[in-house]
């Protein structure tokens, strides 16, 4: 009996261990997708802050946040990722040609944002420290301003 118990605690713990090595944290996934983006475009986002936007979700949350990134894009050193886009042309014409085609907006054609991770409703806002991001959190305009002075 010992000696049975032992050994499924020896399991419960190794098991354990191999859950903590492989789980990511949603930084780290985001960073991991970030890298695999500009790599695809070849491009390197030089930018503090990501706004990912999906395409569909929450309509308010992503009327706001399209409506900040416009108003604020050169304001704040924001690059902004449209992402689940399965319509070219409809996104520009909701978003507009001008908007679309400046240096740190950018549409995620191949979705890259968009997988069972990291796909949402919501839009996103991805901190950055030396291109690996260091927090993700939904967009908030009131919150990003705040933390932004």
């Amino acid at each position: 009996m010992k000696k049975s118990s032992f050994s499924n605690i020896g399991f419960i713990v190794l098991f354990t261990l191999f859950l903590v090595a492989c789980s990511s944290s949603l930084e780290d996934v985001y960073s991991e997708r970030l890298t695999d983006f500009q790599k695809q475009l070849n491009v390197k986002i030089q930018t503090k802050y990501i706004l990912i936007i999906p395409n569909q979700g929450c309509g308010g949350c992503i009327n706001s946040a399209v409506v900040f990134a416009k108003e604020n894009l050169n304001k704040y050193e924001i690059s902004v990722i449209f992402t689940e886009v399965y319509d070219a042309k409809l996104l520009r014409l909701k978003i507009g040609k001008s908007f679309l085609v400046k240096s740190n907006v950018f549409v995620d054609k191949d979705n890259i944002f968009s997988n069972s991770k990291t796909s949402t409703a919501y839009p996103k806002i991805l901190k950055l420290s030396n291109n690996e991001v260091i927090e993700v959190s939904d967009f908030n305009k009131d919150i990003f301003l705040s933390e932004t002075k």
